[in-house]
């Protein structure tokens, strides 16, 4: 079974609620002013259907599954030390820039002998997974 779309409808409704930072057809973003509210008002004893429509917030719209989901990475997210902010991804890495030659060959030594390093414990780890 697929994920739920949203259909343009359900999309104009939630772009129209405060709590909504942004929705596709596929996936709802919300602020992190309603992951906290959601998590303080479910500590109180309300049902997640409940809250949500406090919020304005049709549950019916995302399944069941969807909405556990919600509930749990906001859950967890509030125990992560930067909160509900989202995280930057790290994304590809950055070419390296070196300000000389020399720089450059150290840098080129000394991950050539990690390297080499890294493959001395590889055979050993074989060898060993080998029996020998």
């Amino acid at each position: 079974m697929g994920k739920i779309k949203f259909s343009s409808e359900v999309i104009g409704q939630l772009k129209n609620n405060k709590y909504v930072d942004k929705v596709t057809e596929s996936s709802v973003r919300f602020t992190p002013e309603f992951k906290a509210i959601i998590i303080s008002e479910s500590r109180q004893g309300k049902t997640q259907k409940q809250i949500l429509k406090e919020l304005s917030i049709d549950s019916e719209v995302f399944g069941k599954e969807r909405l556990e989901s919600l509930f749990h990475r906001a859950r967890q997210q509030a125990k992560r030390p930067e909160g509900f902010q989202r995280l930057k991804s790290p994304g590809r890495p950055k070419k390296l820039t070196f300000s000389s030659a020399e720089e450059e060959n150290r840098y080129l030594k000394d991950r050539n002998e990690y390297l080499e390093q890294e493959n001395e414990f590889l055979k050993k780890l074989k060898a060993l997974e080998r029996g020998e």
